[in-house]
Formats: C-alpha cells, sequence, structure tokens
C-alpha cells in the first residue's frame, strides 16, 4: 500500500468511526434532550460529516490515477471542512447542554468549512479531470 493510501486510509477510518459515534449519540441520547431545531443542526452535522469522510476513503484507489499535490489538497480540505462545518454546527446543537460551548463565535466557523468542502470537490475535479485524462491516454 502506498504511504498516501495509508494516511488517507487512517483519516478516513478514523473520522468514519467518530462520525459514527456522534451518530449513535445524537439519535439515542441527545433527540430528547435538545429541541428539534438544535436536533436538526446535529444531524446535518452528522451528514457532512459522514459523507465527506466516506469521501475520504473513496480517494484511497485514486492515489495512482491522481496527483499526490490534488489528492493531499483534496485530503486535507475535507478535514478542514469536517473539523470548522460538522464541527461548529455540532457545537451549535450541543450549546444548551455544555456550559463551556457557550460561545456564540462558533457558528462563524461553518462558512469557512464549507468553502473547505466546495474546494476540496473543486480541486479533485480539476485534478482528477487532468490525472485521469492523462492515466487514460497512457494505456
Amino acid at each position: 500500500m502506498h504511504s498516501l493510501q495509508y494516511k488517507i486510509l487512517i483519516m478516513g477510518c478514523s473520522s468514519m468511526l467518530l462520525a459514527i459515534l456522534l451518530g449513535v449519540f445524537g439519535a439515542h441520547v441527545l433527540k430528547t434532550e435538545i429541541s428539534i431545531e438544535k436536533f436538526d443542526v446535529f444531524q446535518t452535522a452528522n451528514l457532512y460529516h459522514l459523507l465527506h469522510s466516506l469521501a475520504l476513503l473513496v480517494l484511497i484507489p485514486l492515489v495512482k490515477k491522481i496527483k499526490s499535490l490534488s489528492l493531499n489538497t483534496t485530503r486535507f480540505a475535507f478535514l478542514f471542512g469536517i473539523v470548522f462545518f460538522s464541527g461548529s454546527l455540532y457545537v451549535v446543537a450541543l450549546n444548551d447542554l455544555l456550559p463551556f460551548f457557550k460561545a456564540q463565535w462558533f457558528r462563524y466557523l461553518a462558512p469557512l468549512g464549507g468553502i473547505s468542502f466546495m474546494l476540496g470537490w473543486i480541486v479533485l475535479l480539476l485534478g482528477g479531470a487532468k490525472g485521469l485524462n492523462s492515466y487514460i491516454t497512457e494505456e
């Protein structure tokens, strides 16, 4: 296994495990403890966390077809997006339960994470189109 594949595997599996644990926590504990609006925010955070964790894992077979720079940029953009988009939404959803998360500035991190998700997809699209095109023409 290529070292970049290994790094992406560790990052993707760790993130997916955390997303699943948080999803289970939300479904079995939080649902009755927070308002419906906050639960919707939590579910949005968890959905984007799960989707981008899965997207990280989908990058693994692309390592030999797309340049490492594109894949590294994409994986860090997805990770940054998970932390700032999903993370800030998790904090907003849990705001009422956890007194040390009362800071309102957390919600301003979500747009940074959303932009990071979009950047990751754009880099993957451009790097993938270029990388796969050269890969196909070589065969």
